[in-house]
């Protein structure tokens, strides 16, 4: 996966019919030039794309920058806007792109402790994990689970993220990474295995369901 400063309308694969997601809409008045619009873009979305930043490079200060560079970007791409797939692909791809280039560029990838770890395992349901006798603490259990989310390979990480924290279906993730969906679900096998090697000495079993919410398809 390339990175770019956003993506191109036209190489988006489209996943839907956007004309009845509002978000599009909105992202259509700022093109005509109502930042207003804008404004509720960035309030709908700033804190879950932080998040997700967080949970990609590892460190809030980062994350916050990346999150800033990402709304620079959509906001500088609004003239070229074009409704190809859902409006939250299309941002997800942009802060994806920037989240890679930030890793790929500096040397500051951190898998140190994070006083708001809890919050990578947030949507982590409680019975994802079987309780051994000497169950983890949530914070050492959210610590260990951003750490082995850290090492994880960068495509697999950004398809799992996607997927189990952002809730993104097979499609949209595909469309995100510019990747097909067997390609997707690759990755996200990958992430699985790769997961329970980490965590498993430390737990009974990771059983989280990589098929995600109902069928996975976009709606």
């Amino acid at each position: 996966m390339t990175p770019a400063a956003e993506p191109p309308a036209e190489s988006v694969v489209q996943t839907k019919d956007a004309s009845d997601d509002p978000d599009v809409l909105l992202m259509l008045r700022c093109k005509r030039g109502d930042d207003g619009a804008f404004k509720a873009l960035f309030d709908k979305y700033k804190r879950r794309i932080v998040n997700y930043a967080r949970r990609f490079v590892g460190k809030q200060e980062r994350a916050e920058d990346a999150a800033q560079e990402t709304f620079l970007r959509l906001y500088r791409a609004r003239a070229s806007y074009e409704p190809k797939t859902r409006f939250r692909t299309y941002l997800y791809r942009i802060a994806t792109n920037v989240c890679l280039n930030h890793v790929r560029k500096r040397d500051w990838l951190v898998r140190e402790d994070d006083e708001e770890g809890e919050a990578v395992t947030e949507r982590i349901p409680d019975t994802a994990f079987a309780q051994p006798e000497a169950a983890l603490s949530g914070v050492e259990l959210s610590r260990l689970v951003q750490k082995a989310l850290l090492d994880l390979p960068e495509q697999q990480r950004t398809a799992l993220l996607l997927l189990r924290f952002e809730d993104l279906s097979y499609e949209e993730i595909a469309a995100v990474m510019e990747a097909s969906v067997p390609a997707v679900k690759a990755l996200l096998n990958r992430a699985k295995v790769a997961l329970l090697d980490k965590l498993g000495p430390h737990m009974d079993g990771f059983a989280v369901p990589f098929s995600g919410p109902s069928s996975r398809s976009t709606p």
